[in-house]
């Protein structure tokens, strides 16, 4: 679109779209998948109540996490960027250790996370 700063997933308006503007494409492409592909999603799973963009990703990847054993400070340290999100351009309030951790320093602990999935 030719926008050199806006966030990776924005609006015309190059302001963070919401989950929810692409919550519905995704949940057709799964139904789509879930017809041609009923040994992978089966029939009686409900898409749209059990998935959406806003939290199967993150529930997918903390539960997959958690079977194989990923240590809970590394669940917790990939998962901060809610914290931060949330704070919508405010001072996130975290834990002074979290505070004064850089993200780029962080970039090592943070690999540990995503080898185990």
């Amino acid at each position: 679109m030719g926008r050199v700063r806006a966030p990776a997933f924005c609006d015309r308006a190059g302001e963070v779209a919401s989950s929810f503007a692409y919550d519905t494409g995704f949940v057709e492409r799964l139904l789509v998948l879930q017809a041609a592909r009923p040994e992978l999603i089966p029939v009686e799973v409900d898409l749209s109540e059990q998935f959406g963009v806003s939290r199967s990703f993150r529930r997918g990847s903390t539960s997959v996490a958690r079977t194989r054993g990923v240590d809970d400070k590394y669940v917790q340290l990939i998962n901060r960027w809610r914290t931060v999100e949330s704070a919508r351009g405010r001072q996130p309030t975290l834990p002074m250790k979290e505070h004064y951790s850089g993200i780029v320093i962080l970039v090592p602990e943070m690999v540990k996370y995503s080898l185990a999935l």
